[in-house]
């Protein structure tokens, strides 16, 4: 029987759901995609691009639409982000200067490498901002036909 969900505390019921459901709490992402949700056909041209490759990708409002959906933040919204980036093996950054802009992007760079997890950069077009310094030491991914080989 599914669960009803209360849309007011989304990511909290996300970090039950994941709590209560072993299995969920020990899936695996091959990549967790950091970027801005405003360039969002460039994301999943991206996606699936890399699901082609074989790879399982996160991306948090495809993969948890419904609990993470960006109206109904919460206390619970960057814990829910962390258990799912501790999920996934490597941080693929989508430079873009949206994602330069986003208030979490270099949250997720920093956490990776806290975790000493591998943060990889993709640069789908020009950009008029400045490279974060965030990103210093970051490897930029090699590209075949403009496409990220991850």
């Amino acid at each position: 029987m599914i669960k009803p969900i209360d849309i007011k505390t989304n990511p909290t019921e996300l970090l039950n759901l994941l709590y209560e459901n072993q299995e969920m709490l020990y899936q695996k992402f091959d990549i967790f995609l950091s970027h801005s949700s405003f360039d969002t056909k460039e994301l999943l041209r991206l996606k699936c691009h890399l699901n082609s490759l074989g790879k399982v990708v996160y991306i948090d409002w495809v993969n948890d639409r419904i609990m993470l959906n960006r109206k109904y933040q919460n206390d619970d919204t960057w814990p829910a982000l962390e258990l799912r980036m501790s999920q996934s093996d490597v941080l693929l950054y989508v430079l873009t200067d949206n994602a330069i802009r986003s208030p979490y992007t270099e949250r997720e760079v920093n956490y990776f490498k806290k975790q000493k997890k591998q943060v990889l950069i993709y640069q789908p077009g020009g950009i008029l901002l400045k490279v974060p310094g965030y990103l210093k030491g970051c490897e930029y991914c090699l590209l075949n036909n403009n496409k990220p080989m991850v």
